[in-house]
C-alpha cells in the first residue's frame, strides 16, 4: 500500500480509523499504533 504519512491531527485520527478494520488481520497491531494513539489521543 502506498499511504501517505498524516500531517494533521485529523488526519492521523482518519488514518487509525481506516486502520482498526484491518487490526484483526495485523498481529500486534496495538503496540504498532500505541505512538500514533499516544500523540492523537488529547484526553492524556
Amino acid at each position: 500500500m502506498n499511504l501517505r504519512e498524516p500531517t494533521t491531527l485529523a488526519a492521523a485520527n482518519k488514518f487509525l480509523g481506516g486502520m482498526s478494520w484491518y487490526r484483526k488481520f495485523l498481529p500486534q497491531f496495538a503496540s504498532v499504533a500505541a505512538p500514533i494513539i499516544s500523540v492523537t489521543n488529547l484526553t492524556k
